[in-house]
């Protein structure tokens, strides 16, 4: 299910939700790149995403 919004400006969002156990595990896989690379909080780090 996809909700988009318009407020009748040049913007558009779409919305989706995302189950409890999908953003648990993007946390952890986050958390463990993260204590992997001995990346602090303060650190900045690009993410490339490939399709």
């Amino acid at each position: 299910m996809q909700f988009t919004i318009n407020d009748n400006t040049d913007r558009s969002y779409a919305v989706r939700p995302v189950l409890a156990r999908q953003n648990q595990k993007a946390g952890d896989l986050l958390g463990q790149f993260g204590a992997n690379d001995h990346i602090g909080e303060e650190d900045p780090y690009y993410v490339l995403i490939r399709d």
